[in-house]
């Protein structure tokens, strides 16, 4: 996949996950309520906010989701990796 379209590509799917999550939630954080979601209702192996296990933290993708929207790159491991193709 173009790195120019990363950014707009994970923006559309998480916003997606984050209606149905809300949709069946209702009001609050996205983490606290998609761990449920995702884990009870579908069977998902995945936790709320665990920094031992990374890919299966909901916390981390609203924090990238959140880093794209507002900054439009994310910093790992000190380094500005610019996403929006600039």
């Amino acid at each position: 996949m173009n790195p120019a379209y990363l950014d707009v590509t994970y923006y559309l799917l998480f916003s997606a996950l984050e209606i149905v999550t809300h949709r069946f939630g209702g009001p609050g954080d996205f983490a606290q309520l998609a761990t449920p979601f995702l884990r009870d209702r579908y069977g998902f192996h995945v936790f709320q906010d665990d920094r031992s296990q990374p890919l299966q933290s909901m916390q981390n993708y609203a924090h990238l989701s959140n880093r794209l929207f507002h900054n439009g790159e994310i910093t790992l491991d000190g380094v500005a990796t610019q996403i929006n193709g600039v």
